[in-house]
């Protein structure tokens, strides 16, 4: 007994508002659900309190953390500290690009009764006969209008008198016209004033809302949810391609928020955000290792593509979220009442699987893991292999039972016929001779697996440039990137196979004759448990769109975000190994955030030379 003082008040209330803040987001969950089914019954005012509760318990959840960690380890202060400021970095970062590009900018049209006036977006036409007035509005710009409001002089007039009333989500579209008729009380004292929103993120070929990437497939498929729309013929507005999860969360933000860029990309950013300290949780529960810990957080931190689709509303982020908290259950033994850490863990994976079907490798990953190194003997292993397996099925198949229940049409009334339709659907984006996916402009070529381990064009998600003259410069003024961190991925030819060198030459020492257990000891050190957990982690989430591609199937560059965390940990057992150059260590880590900043979304704070310097 040593005395240590471990604060077991301090870190059980930590747990518990943490425990009470992912209730708050799972109830937020259903009632979004429920809503949908049931809109008359069940109000959206009803998620505020809740998410209060979610706001107030997990920032209280997060402080009792900083200080159970600066109590229990006192040592340690500087990287708690770190970590902190890296966390906070990277949501101030988040939050200065989540309005980009704004979902719909204001105009104002002011018309003298009887004339017609223009700007770059909409034509005004006014015409009075007696007590009459006529109004035509014509979308002449390149833009839909997603809102409308009239005004003569200081009376507002209804604008449901108008012939169509354009929102957000069914929006008059370019070259369109609309018209109405208002019967006035009295003689007009002023003009006409129109006030319309423009939709700047909008797709016009789909005529739906969302633009930076898939937005345009679960925005819509977000708002369908809120609406209680009922699967379509073709199952587009239900994006039943995936489970629903994913889109209930970005529902929620919609909910919370108003159907806006912000609440379409709040609660990404902020899972995204999360991802940081749990990877630094999951490090630190095995190796004790604060260096290998912050090391592992600053890279996932600065992972361009990880950033790239943390800030906007597609379906990635939220599996991975899940993932890491199962992961982190999972080694630091977390138990709640009589839930043990396989419960637990596969309850987590479970939502994993219902926010993107592919979330299915990473069960994969901690059942062989589990299989592998898991407590206890051989039967042991495989017991509770089992049971994560089941927990997990149950889970997935029980929400999307629930979901079809509730949204399937008549082709799609139970789990199976989901599932069915995920596999139908999968099956069918296959490689053909002309098209394999998206095509590296540079080596006019398909991006496939062996490319994300290479090297591949950055892929514009959204870009806009702005031309300088004279001299016909370029700089781009908003652009998200699809790309990852290559000095990440280029240092995972050096970690991967040292790692597997190292696991073979353990395995062969315990399976000697005589057991050498003074290389074994040497070896099976806490910071090679977890280089280890991040190799098989690699290799299946990695290695199962290698076969995938084989078979035809196309594979887009960002299904390697689910590999992206155990990247980071592997990079970060190499750099912090003591034959490794500390100097040599940072200067990668200095590389890392450099190439993170060239690809950062919205430079409009540099200087114009600067951003035509950098490209992009």
């Amino acid at each position: 007994m040593t005395g240590e003082k471990t604060y077991p008040g301090l870190r059980f209330w930590a747990l518990f508002l943490a425990g009470l803040s992912f209730v708050a987001l799972t109830i937020i969950l259903a009632v979004v659900t429920v809503h949908a089914a049931w809109p008359a019954d069940v109000p959206t005012a009803v998620l505020n309190p809740l998410f209060y509760i979610l706001s107030g318990a997990s920032g209280a959840s997060v402080v009792l953390g900083v200080f159970w960690f600066l109590f229990r380890y006192p040592q340690h202060r500087t990287v708690l500290l770190i970590l902190v400021l890296l966390t906070t970095g990277i949501l101030v970062a988040h939050f200065y690009t989540i309005n980009q590009p704004p979902f719909e900018t204001p105009g104002t049209l002011s018309d003298p009764i009887g004339t017609t006036v223009n700007d770059n977006q909409v034509t005004l036409t006014s015409t009075l006969n007696g007590s009459n007035l006529a109004v035509t509005v014509n979308v002449s710009g390149g833009n839909a209008i997603g809102s409308l409001a009239l005004a003569l002089g200081n009376t507002i007039l209804p604008i449901s008198e108008m012939n169509f009333v354009p929102t957000p989500v069914l929006a008059l579209q370019p070259s369109a016209n609309d018209f109405g008729n208002f019967s006035l009380q009295s003689v007009p004292s002023g003009p006409v004033t129109l006030t319309y929103q423009t939709l700047t993120c909008y797709d016009l070929g789909k005529q739906v809302d969302g633009c930076v990437m898939d937005e345009i497939y679960y925005v819509p498929a977000a708002q369908a949810l809120l609406s209680g729309e009922k699967c379509g013929p073709y199952l587009d507005n239900c994006n039943l391609e995936h489970p629903f999860l994913s889109k209930a969360v970005i529902a929620a933000g919609i909910a919370v928020f108003g159907n806006n860029d912000f609440g379409w990309r709040f609660f990404e950013v902020l899972m995204g955000t999360l991802c940081i300290p749990i990877l630094f949780a999951i490090c630190w529960s095995v190796t004790r290792d604060s260096t290998l810990s912050i090391f592992a957080a600053f890279l996932l931190a600065f992972e361009t593509l990880f950033f790239t689709q943390s800030s906007i509303a597609v379906i990635d982020i939220q599996a991975i979220f899940f993932a890491l908290l199962a992961f982190m259950v999972y080694l630091a033994n977390i138990r709640i009442w009589r839930l043990d850490r396989i419960t637990l863990a596969a309850i987590l994976l479970g939502l994993s699987a219902l926010s993107k079907e592919t979330a299915i490798f990473l069960v994969a990953f901690l059942v062989v893991y589990n299989l592998i190194f898991g407590a206890g003997g051989r039967k042991s292993k495989w017991l509770s292999s089992i049971r994560l397996l089941v927990v997990v099925a149950v889970v997935f198949i029980v929400g999307l039972q629930l979901y079809v229940t509730l949204f399937g049409n008549s082709s799609t009334t139970t789990f199976v016929d989901d599932i069915r339709y995920i596999l139908s659907y999968g099956a069918s984006l296959k490689c053909t001779p002309s098209s394999c996916g998206w095509t590296d402009p540079l080596f006019n070529a398909p991006i496939t697996p062996f490319s994300w381990m290479t090297y591949y064009s950055a892929v514009g998600y959204f870009v806009t440039r702005v031309t300088i003259n004279p001299g016909n410069y370029q700089y781009v003024s908003l652009g998200y990137w699809g790309i990852p961190n290559f000095f990440e991925v280029w240092l995972t030819w050096a970690w991967a196979p040292l790692v597997a060198f190292l696991s073979y030459k353990l395995w062969t020492s315990r399976a000697a004759v005589v057991a050498d257990v003074t290389a074994a000891v040497k070896i099976d050190t806490p910071s090679f448990r977890i280089a280890q957990f991040a190799l098989l982690w690699f290799v299946i989430a990695y290695f199962a769109y290698v076969a995938l591609y084989f078979y035809g199937r196309v594979t887009y560059p960002y299904y390697m975000l689910p590999a992206t965390p155990a990247l980071s940990i592997g990079c970060a057992y190499l750099l912090t190994r003591k034959w490794f150059p500390r100097e040599v260590a940072y200067v990668l880590l200095g590389g890392v955030f450099l190439w993170f900043f060239l690809y950062y979304p919205d430079k409009s704070f540099l200087p114009a030379w600067l951003r035509t310097f950098l490209g992009h």
